[in-house]
């Protein structure tokens, strides 16, 4: 193989391959756009999450969070 001839498909080989992975990208982009861009998110309330759970409002608006131990070196006086 002579060099004119390696130097050919070397120049396709990084063409195809540059226009290949240009294709992955502008694909991974419109996946993006189409199911995770900000204007497919839905907001999400504690209202709405506690009906989808099934845990009445009452019940969950007056739960508290437990209080765990004291951090190291932080008194409760």
């Amino acid at each position: 193989m002579g060099g004119r001839e390696q130097a050919f498909w070397r120049r396709r080989l990084s063409r195809e391959l540059a226009g290949l992975i240009a294709l992955k990208l502008v694909a991974l982009a419109l996946l993006w756009w189409l199911f995770f861009s900000p204007a497919h998110r839905t907001v999400v309330d504690a209202d709405a999450a506690g009906r989808r759970l099934g845990v009445p409002q009452a019940a969950a608006r007056t739960e508290t969070a437990p209080s765990g131990p004291a951090a190291p070196g932080v008194r409760g006086d």
